[in-house]
């Protein structure tokens, strides 16, 4: 697995094709590095350039990690409660179903 500071050093940061595939190698550092310096961004009164643009790289990542997560939620709940909702019509229509029945044929006595 690369390191924030591997693919900083491989990125030139003035042309775009080149920071669009530093954030494609992104997706492959690990949390805890990512959060390493995202704490260091809050903690750190004065950083170099060269620092700033690495953290600029970790809340990049952490963002669009963030980003995919909550939308594979929002999938997972619509998914989910669209299930549940057509559960519900079904043993609805089937309650009501034997419920006409019941009233039409009368009780059992």
């Amino acid at each position: 697995m690369p390191s924030v500071e591997q693919i900083f050093q491989e990125t030139d940061f003035d042309q775009p094709q080149s920071v669009s595939e530093a954030l494609t190698k992104m997706r492959s550092v690990p949390d805890y590095e990512l959060h390493l310096l995202t704490v260091k961004r809050d903690t750190v009164v004065k950083a170099l350039p060269d620092t700033r643009r690495k953290m600029a790289l970790a809340q990049f990542e952490l963002d669009r990690r963030a980003t995919v997560a909550t939308e594979n939620l929002a999938k997972a709940t619509t998914t989910r409660s669209g299930i549940i909702g057509i559960a519900g019509v079904v043993i609805g229509a089937v309650i009501g179903a034997a419920l006409q029945w019941w009233l039409a044929n009368g009780s059992p006595q």
